[in-house]
């Protein structure tokens, strides 16, 4: 069952024993959980940013990396996440205050993260509300009223209409970023506030009141998508679109560095790890759920619709480009200009009546899409509050009222006419940057920390040195490598990985063999000094085990005996695995760091993003560092965040271990 990587008969044996949390609320079933995370997980990234990232790599190659990060970057966080929330019985503040209490900070960094997401995803859920509404008129107003009988005429025409309705109706945007009237949209405001209304509402109970919505908020996305689907296949032209989304293959993109990045960066944010929803989530499990199972299941879904969502995309953008004679490519864009220009344009073109009702399903799913990610990422935050020591005789519609207003504050900084293009800018600095730095750090604290003093006494004397320089190497191989591969010429970029892998032999040869050293005696016996105490039993495979794999196998043995119950040595096939510990000590933050420095490497050589000005990046990049400055504090001054002390929920996943003398 366990491997025991304490060494040797006399080693000392732990028993474990449970303490649940009576008061603590529960999903009414599994189910209810899987299908909450499910809901969380789909969002509207699947419907206008998955699909462009097909077409844009070369068709159906982009499946290759795409689902390799799938395997090596969001399915192991994500069974991180479920199995820390499961056995904390906290929220993410909670659960990495368990691991040790300077990772509060990276607990909470994460949740404000998500919140910071959400303050500017409930802008694109209100335009979708903005747009539902006038779906209604018997003329839709974001095509050209009278358009031109030629083709060509036609398609400018209505993009000019399109484009006139986004920009001046529904966000009175700016015509120059760096020339702000500070107007506010008064239309988009009130979609705004009904959108946290209904998220304060859907929150005000915690999960007891997720609960009873999360069937209907995830089951109609995924019946509207199947109405698409089916309706758009029918539609001329629709098979040219499909074509160009899966039936071309074209391998040569797969040697752009940007398409395995970009395929990384898809699984990494659609999923929704690293924003501390699903350890809020789980930690309303119960204690012997499999973590492993539920977060195989979630992620397989949230690809799945994401494959799904392209044919529904394709097939009318397929009929567009038929419509206006121009190619598909010609239309297809991605993002907000995807689902509120180009979209509108292609549902436009149906019958009279057809028109009005997929523009109505469109924009529903949109809505239904974007309701259950924000109420999931505002549950986290809420969840933070709820079990802080401070906050936790409050009741919980309290809180849900205290983080949907002051969201709903934050949200009224992206009305105003410049509020598209900080959305734009913040989203881009906080999805590529602290995200990824904060999954980059989980993987650090998790699997090269987690107990990292027992590991050392496990080793023996030389086993401080032996992790120190295992862990070194392995940081230093990290910065190397990806400064000097993206500092040279890209065809040369090889050189920084193989400089990285020197590095990572020489330092993980060199701690193996301090590992092996014996504490020194014949001398120090002759002088009279005593030999070092409590030397190691440990053999020489358990020695190399616990240099290479130490903190981590420690963790994974930990979460399972919780979450499993294998104290009592039964088998369960849904396990953690060894490869799992494998995979998040070494395989995700290699990758997670290639993303960050990618990022870095596109900001240093185009002087910021999008081109805005250095006010706007000055802006993301405070967001940014207000992510990291709480972890910092955290590990700096872990005591300034002691109002998330909690005995019970931080003493370890709720388990009370007993050291008893080994036979």
């Amino acid at each position: 069952p366990q491997q025991d990587l304490g060494g040797g008969g006399g080693a000392e044996e732990e028993n474990y024993t449970y303490e649940e949390d009576s008061t603590r609320a529960q999903w009414k079933t599994r189910w209810h959980f899987v299908v909450g995370a499910i809901g969380s997980a789909v969002g509207l990234g699947n419907l206008w940013r998955f699909p462009f990232l097909v077409y844009r790599y070369g068709g159906g190659p982009f499946l290759i990396p795409y689902f390799l990060a799938l395997v090596f970057v969001g399915i192991p966080l994500l069974i991180l996440e479920f199995a820390l929330g499961q056995s904390c019985g906290g929220g993410n503040v909670v659960c990495w205050g368990a691991l040790h209490k300077r990772l509060r900070g990276l607990g909470l960094a994460a949740v404000y993260a998500g919140f910071v997401v959400v303050t500017y995803y409930n802008i694109i859920i209100a335009l979708s509300i903005f747009y539902g509404i006038f779906s209604f008129s018997k003329h839709l107003p974001w095509v050209a009223t009278n358009p031109p009988a030629d083709p060509s005429e036609r398609a400018a025409a209505n993009v000019a209409a399109s484009d006139a309705f986004f920009s001046e109706k529904a966000l009175h945007l700016a015509a120059d970023p760096d020339l702000p009237g500070m107007i506010a949209a008064g239309n988009l405001i009130a979609a705004v506030l009904f959108t946290w209304i209904l998220v304060g509402l859907i929150i005000n109970n915690g999960v007891k009141s997720v609960t009873n919505v999360v069937f209907w908020t995830v089951g109609l996305p995924c019946v509207t998508l199947i109405v698409l689907i089916i309706s758009g296949a029918a539609l001329p032209g629709s098979l040219d679109g499909v074509r160009g989304y899966l039936g071309t293959w074209d391998m040569s993109k797969l040697a752009d560095a940007s398409a395995w990045s970009s395929a990384t960066s898809q699984i990494f944010f659609s999923i929704g790890i690293c924003f501390g929803i699903m350890t809020a989530y789980a930690s309303y499990n119960g204690k012997r759920m499999s973590a492993v199972k539920d977060a195989i299941i979630v992620s397989s879904f949230n690809s799945f619709y994401s494959v799904m969502a392209g044919f529904a995309v394709y097939a009318v953008l397929g009929n567009l480009a038929l419509t206006e004679g121009s190619s598909v490519e010609s239309v297809m864009v991605a993002g907000p200009s995807l689902a509120f220009k180009t979209f509108p344009i292609a549902l436009a073109q149906l019958p009279m009546g057809a028109k009005q009702f997929f523009c109505i399903l469109f924009f529903g799913t949109l809505f239904f899409l974007g309701i259950d990610s924000s109420f999931s990422l505002c549950e986290a935050a809420a969840t933070a509050l709820h079990d802080s020591c401070a906050l936790r005789h409050l009741d919980q519609r309290m809180i849900a009222t205290i983080v949907s207003v002051f969201g709903f504050m934050c949200s009224l900084l992206y009305t105003a006419d410049i509020g598209y293009y900080l959305l734009d800018v913040v989203d881009h600095y906080t999805n590529n940057l602290l995200v990824v730095a904060i999954g980059f750090l989980y993987c650090i604290s998790a699997t090269w920390l987690y107990r990292l003093d027992e590991v050392e006494e496990k080793i023996g004397p030389t086993g401080k040195h032996a992790l120190g320089i295992h862990n070194a190497a392995w940081l230093c191989a990290i910065i190397v490598g990806n400064v000097v591969g993206f500092a040279v010429d890209p065809k040369f970029f090889y050189v920084g990985p193989i400089l990285a892998v020197v590095i990572v032999l020489v330092g993980t040869l060199s701690a193996i063999v301090v590992a092996m050293k014996k504490p020194s005696g014949s001398k120090d016996e002759e002088r009279g000094a005593a030999r070092p105490a409590n030397p190691s039993s440990a053999t020489t495979k358990e020695r190399v085990v616990l240099v290479l794999l130490g903190p981590a196998e420690m963790l994974r043995n930990d979460l399972n005996r919780c979450i499993l119950a294998l104290y009592d040595a039964n088998i369960h096939p849904w396990t953690i695995h060894i490869a799992w510990s494998i995979v998040v000590k070494y395989i995700t933050p290699t990758v997670l760091s290639i993303v960050f420095s990618s990022t870095i490497n596109d900001l240093a050589r185009e002087g910021g993003y999008g081109g805005y000005s250095i006010g706007y990046q000055l802006f993301g990049a405070g967001v940014v560092f207000v992510g990291l400055l709480l972890v910092v504090i955290g590990v700096a001054v872990p005591d300034a965040l002691d109002v998330w002390v909690d005995d019970v929920r931080e003493s370890l996943f709720i388990i009370t271990r007993r050291r008893t003398p080994g036979r």
